[in-house]
């Protein structure tokens, strides 16, 4: 977990200087179940599955919406211009979109999870949250199923970002 560690570290300082520079569109397997809806048996899977430890969760979470960072003696310092404006946030657009849903992309192959009901949502779309009024839909395609562990998730942007 130590290298999946650093690994998070340095994507999250990638994606905040990408998005420093332009609007962000990151899109495919996360591998991570950001939330209990994003599984068909969270209490069985929590801390016990790679996809939905804290660690995990807690890393992706951060991704979306920064924490505040505050001097440690929680003033602030009017006089600091040079101070780094705070990173922007970025959503996770299925999830947005459908806050209440439940809804899966992944089936292991092993046991006919599929015929069971028992998923993961791992494929997402997660956009800056600037550009969010530019995505038109966010679907997940169940019944395109067979030729993969994974259904297809789609989005529809509109262009220019």
């Amino acid at each position: 977990m130590d290298s999946k560690v650093e690994w998070q570290r340095a994507f999250t300082a990638h994606i905040r200087h990408l998005d420093s520079q332009k609007p962000v569109i990151w899109a495919g397997d996360l591998n991570v179940a950001p939330t209990a809806k994003d599984l068909s048996r969270p209490k069985n899977n929590w801390n016990k599955s790679a996809g939905y430890t804290v660690i995990e969760t807690e890393a992706f979470a951060e991704i979306l919406d920064p924490k505040a960072s505050e001097p440690e003696d929680g003033e602030i310092n009017e006089d600091d211009g040079d101070a780094p404006s705070p990173p922007g946030k970025f959503v996770d657009v299925w999830r947005k979109m459908n806050p209440d849903e439940q809804d899966f992309t992944y089936y292991s192959m092993m046991r006919k999870c599929r015929e069971k009901g028992i998923g993961w949502r791992l494929d997402m779309f997660v956009v800056s949250e600037r550009i969010y009024s530019r995505i038109k839909t966010c679907e997940i395609r169940g019944e395109i199923y067979g030729g993969s562990d994974h259904v297809p998730i789609v989005a529809e942007v509109e262009a220019p970002l």
